[in-house]
Protein backbone atom coordinates (compact mmCIF):
# COMPACT_ATOMS: atom_id res chain seq x y z
CA UNK A 1 0.00 0.00 0.00
CA UNK A 2 2.76 2.42 0.86
CA UNK A 3 4.77 1.69 -2.35
CA UNK A 4 1.31 2.59 -4.16
CA UNK A 5 0.95 5.57 -2.74
CA UNK A 6 4.51 6.78 -3.08
CA UNK A 7 4.19 5.89 -6.88
CA UNK A 8 1.06 7.65 -6.91
CA UNK A 9 2.85 10.98 -5.68
CA UNK A 10 5.73 10.70 -8.07
CA UNK A 11 2.75 10.64 -10.56
CA UNK A 12 1.58 13.75 -9.23
CA UNK A 13 4.74 15.71 -8.89
CA UNK A 14 5.31 14.64 -12.57
CA UNK A 15 2.01 16.13 -13.94
CA UNK A 16 2.67 19.31 -12.01
CA UNK A 17 5.93 19.53 -13.58
CA UNK A 18 4.13 18.89 -17.20
CA UNK A 19 1.06 21.45 -16.54
CA UNK A 20 0.64 23.67 -19.38
CA UNK A 21 0.95 27.59 -19.23
CA UNK A 22 -2.91 27.56 -19.49
CA UNK A 23 -3.54 25.24 -16.59
CA UNK A 24 -1.28 26.61 -14.43
CA UNK A 25 -3.43 30.31 -15.26
CA UNK A 26 -6.18 28.64 -14.25
CA UNK A 27 -5.14 27.32 -10.69
CA UNK A 28 -3.92 30.67 -10.17
CA UNK A 29 -6.59 31.96 -10.90
CA UNK A 30 -8.65 29.76 -8.50
CA UNK A 31 -6.40 29.79 -6.15
CA UNK A 32 -3.29 32.07 -5.72
CA UNK A 33 -0.11 30.15 -4.56
CA UNK A 34 3.30 32.16 -4.86
CA UNK A 35 4.83 28.90 -5.98
CA UNK A 36 2.40 28.71 -8.97
CA UNK A 37 3.67 31.96 -10.03
CA UNK A 38 7.29 31.50 -9.99
CA UNK A 39 6.51 28.06 -12.07
CA UNK A 40 4.73 30.04 -14.53
CA UNK A 41 6.90 32.62 -14.71
CA UNK A 42 10.40 30.48 -14.70
CA UNK A 43 8.44 28.13 -17.05
CA UNK A 44 6.86 30.65 -19.49
CA UNK A 45 9.11 33.75 -18.71
CA UNK A 46 6.63 36.17 -21.35
CA UNK A 47 2.81 34.76 -20.20
CA UNK A 48 2.30 36.92 -16.86
CA UNK A 49 -1.09 37.82 -17.17
CA UNK A 50 -3.55 40.09 -14.85
CA UNK A 51 -4.95 37.25 -12.92
CA UNK A 52 -3.04 38.69 -9.62
CA UNK A 53 -5.81 41.62 -9.80
CA UNK A 54 -7.38 40.76 -6.14
CA UNK A 55 -10.32 43.57 -6.59
CA UNK A 56 -11.82 41.84 -9.49
CA UNK A 57 -13.21 38.80 -9.86
CA UNK A 58 -13.18 39.26 -13.70
CA UNK A 59 -9.44 39.31 -14.49
CA UNK A 60 -9.53 41.41 -17.54
CA UNK A 61 -12.17 44.06 -15.92
CA UNK A 62 -11.23 46.02 -13.50
CA UNK A 63 -14.10 48.33 -13.72
CA UNK A 64 -16.50 45.31 -11.37
CA UNK A 65 -14.27 45.95 -8.93
CA UNK A 66 -17.05 48.87 -8.41
CA UNK A 67 -19.20 46.54 -6.20
CA UNK A 68 -16.58 47.14 -3.83
CA UNK A 69 -17.98 50.93 -4.06
CA UNK A 70 -20.83 50.26 -1.88
CA UNK A 71 -19.39 47.51 0.21
CA UNK A 72 -16.82 49.59 1.55
CA UNK A 73 -18.89 52.49 2.10
CA UNK A 74 -19.73 52.18 5.87
CA UNK A 75 -16.19 51.48 6.49
CA UNK A 76 -14.74 54.52 4.15
CA UNK A 77 -17.31 57.02 6.00
CA UNK A 78 -16.80 55.25 9.27
CA UNK A 79 -12.91 56.96 8.93
CA UNK A 80 -13.51 59.64 7.22
CA UNK A 81 -12.25 58.82 4.06
CA UNK A 82 -14.17 60.77 0.87
CA UNK A 83 -16.61 58.12 -0.25
CA UNK A 84 -17.10 60.57 -3.89
CA UNK A 85 -12.74 60.54 -4.12
CA UNK A 86 -13.22 56.70 -3.80
CA UNK A 87 -15.43 56.67 -6.65
CA UNK A 88 -13.71 58.77 -9.06
CA UNK A 89 -10.97 56.80 -8.31
CA UNK A 90 -11.94 53.68 -9.25
CA UNK A 91 -13.19 55.69 -12.27
CA UNK A 92 -9.15 56.19 -13.25
CA UNK A 93 -9.44 59.96 -11.90
CA UNK A 94 -5.76 61.12 -10.73
CA UNK A 95 -7.26 63.70 -8.35
CA UNK A 96 -9.63 61.64 -6.96
CA UNK A 97 -6.87 58.73 -6.39
CA UNK A 98 -4.67 61.42 -4.64
CA UNK A 99 -7.80 62.79 -2.65
CA UNK A 100 -8.03 58.94 -1.96
CA UNK A 101 -4.66 58.54 -0.83
CA UNK A 102 -4.58 61.58 1.15
CA UNK A 103 -7.70 60.43 3.37
CA UNK A 104 -6.36 57.04 4.26
CA UNK A 105 -3.21 58.74 5.43
CA UNK A 106 -5.42 61.69 7.64
CA UNK A 107 -6.92 58.42 9.18
CA UNK A 108 -3.86 56.49 9.60
CA UNK A 109 -2.46 59.76 11.32
CA UNK A 110 -5.84 59.64 13.22
CA UNK A 111 -4.99 56.38 15.07
CA UNK A 112 -1.50 57.17 16.03
CA UNK A 113 -3.14 60.28 18.09
CA UNK A 114 -5.63 58.33 19.78
CA UNK A 115 -3.51 55.30 20.08
CA UNK A 116 -1.26 57.26 22.89
CA UNK A 117 -4.75 57.47 24.70
CA UNK A 118 -6.95 54.48 23.77
CA UNK A 119 -4.42 51.01 23.11
CA UNK A 120 -7.33 49.35 21.77
CA UNK A 121 -8.45 51.53 19.50
CA UNK A 122 -8.67 49.46 16.06
CA UNK A 123 -9.99 46.46 18.07
CA UNK A 124 -12.49 48.96 19.32
CA UNK A 125 -13.56 49.96 16.02
CA UNK A 126 -12.16 53.68 16.74
CA UNK A 127 -9.14 53.49 14.66
CA UNK A 128 -8.97 52.26 10.91
CA UNK A 129 -7.26 49.11 11.26
CA UNK A 130 -3.78 47.25 9.26
CA UNK A 131 -6.48 44.87 6.97
CA UNK A 132 -8.41 47.83 5.50
CA UNK A 133 -5.14 49.92 5.14
CA UNK A 134 -3.84 47.29 3.20
CA UNK A 135 -6.85 45.90 0.92
CA UNK A 136 -7.18 49.87 0.16
CA UNK A 137 -3.56 49.98 -0.85
CA UNK A 138 -3.98 46.77 -3.37
CA UNK A 139 -6.52 48.97 -4.66
CA UNK A 140 -4.87 51.64 -5.23
CA UNK A 141 -1.43 49.92 -6.62
CA UNK A 142 -3.85 47.61 -8.95
CA UNK A 143 -5.63 50.86 -10.01
CA UNK A 144 -2.45 52.74 -10.84
CA UNK A 145 -1.90 49.52 -13.24
CA UNK A 146 -5.15 48.92 -14.52
CA UNK A 147 -5.15 52.83 -16.27
CA UNK A 148 -1.41 52.46 -16.78
CA UNK A 149 -0.92 55.36 -13.86
CA UNK A 150 3.12 56.54 -12.28
CA UNK A 151 2.48 56.28 -8.57
CA UNK A 152 2.14 59.56 -7.06
CA UNK A 153 4.01 61.22 -4.00
CA UNK A 154 0.89 60.88 -1.96
CA UNK A 155 0.84 56.87 -2.94
CA UNK A 156 4.60 56.72 -1.95
CA UNK A 157 4.02 58.38 1.27
CA UNK A 158 1.04 55.61 1.90
CA UNK A 159 3.47 52.68 1.60
CA UNK A 160 6.89 53.82 2.95
CA UNK A 161 4.47 55.49 5.92
CA UNK A 162 2.73 51.71 6.24
CA UNK A 163 5.49 49.75 5.81
CA UNK A 164 7.59 51.79 8.30
CA UNK A 165 10.19 52.79 6.08
CA UNK A 166 10.79 56.11 6.96
CA UNK A 167 12.25 54.61 10.16
CA UNK A 168 13.72 51.29 8.89
CA UNK A 169 17.03 49.93 9.68
CA UNK A 170 18.91 50.09 6.06
CA UNK A 171 17.71 53.57 5.56
CA UNK A 172 18.90 54.93 9.20
CA UNK A 173 22.29 52.80 8.93
CA UNK A 174 22.88 54.91 5.62
CA UNK A 175 21.86 58.43 7.12
CA UNK A 176 24.14 57.64 9.48
CA UNK A 177 26.99 56.43 7.49
CA UNK A 178 26.65 59.54 5.96
CA UNK A 179 26.11 61.73 8.66
CA UNK A 180 29.37 60.36 10.22
CA UNK A 181 31.04 61.23 6.92
CA UNK A 182 30.71 64.77 7.01
CA UNK A 183 30.80 64.76 10.97
CA UNK A 184 34.20 63.50 10.17
CA UNK A 185 34.98 66.12 7.45
CA UNK A 186 34.02 68.88 9.32
CA UNK A 187 36.89 68.09 11.87
CA UNK A 188 39.04 67.31 9.16
CA UNK A 189 38.79 71.15 8.31
CA UNK A 190 38.47 72.49 11.23
CA UNK A 191 40.57 70.76 13.68
CA UNK A 192 40.46 73.60 16.89
CA UNK A 193 36.55 72.87 16.78
CA UNK A 194 34.23 71.84 19.92
CA UNK A 195 31.96 68.90 20.12
CA UNK A 196 29.64 71.56 21.21
CA UNK A 197 29.07 73.41 17.90
CA UNK A 198 29.77 69.95 16.15
CA UNK A 199 27.14 68.35 17.39
CA UNK A 200 24.85 71.53 17.42
CA UNK A 201 25.59 71.67 13.75
CA UNK A 202 25.02 67.91 13.29
CA UNK A 203 21.92 67.84 15.50
CA UNK A 204 23.48 65.20 17.27
CA UNK A 205 23.69 63.95 21.37
CA UNK A 206 27.32 65.02 22.49
CA UNK A 207 27.36 61.89 24.09
CA UNK A 208 27.14 60.42 21.04
CA UNK A 209 29.71 62.29 19.55
CA UNK A 210 32.16 62.08 22.06
CA UNK A 211 31.25 57.85 21.22
CA UNK A 212 32.17 58.33 17.44
CA UNK A 213 35.43 60.32 18.92
CA UNK A 214 35.98 57.43 21.10
CA UNK A 215 35.66 55.01 17.74
CA UNK A 216 38.97 53.99 16.16
CA UNK A 217 37.27 54.18 13.00
CA UNK A 218 35.72 57.34 12.97
CA UNK A 219 38.99 58.54 14.36
CA UNK A 220 40.94 56.85 11.57
CA UNK A 221 38.75 58.49 8.60
CA UNK A 222 39.16 61.80 10.21
CA UNK A 223 43.10 61.35 9.70
CA UNK A 224 42.45 59.91 6.48
CA UNK A 225 40.47 63.38 4.96
CA UNK A 226 42.65 65.84 6.40
CA UNK A 227 46.48 63.91 4.94
CA UNK A 228 44.84 62.90 1.76
CA UNK A 229 46.53 64.16 -1.29
CA UNK A 230 43.04 64.51 -3.02
CA UNK A 231 41.86 67.14 -0.10
CA UNK A 232 41.36 69.80 -2.33
CA UNK A 233 39.39 67.89 -5.01
CA UNK A 234 36.91 66.79 -2.37
CA UNK A 235 33.90 68.21 -0.81
CA UNK A 236 34.54 69.14 2.91
CA UNK A 237 32.27 70.98 5.41
CA UNK A 238 33.77 74.97 6.31
CA UNK A 239 32.87 77.01 9.05
CA UNK A 240 32.02 79.78 7.36
CA UNK A 241 29.50 78.10 4.98
CA UNK A 242 27.73 76.62 7.75
CA UNK A 243 27.50 80.46 9.61
CA UNK A 244 29.40 78.82 12.92
CA UNK A 245 32.46 80.59 15.00
CA UNK A 246 34.88 78.36 16.63
CA UNK A 247 34.21 78.56 20.14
Amino acid sequence: MARFRRARERNDRTALKNRSCEQIVRALESNFRLSDYLELRERFPEADSPFWFVMSTDTFNMPSSFDYMFLLKPELDKFGINHAAFRGALDGQSPDMDEFCLGILRAIDHRESINKNRTHAVSSGLAISDAFINFLACLLTELLAYYDLSPFHSFQVLLKTHLKLFDNHYRLAKFEKDRKLLVASLFAENPDISLRTVAKWANLNQGTLSRWMNDEDFTHSIRSLRDSPLKKKTTHVKLEDLGFEID
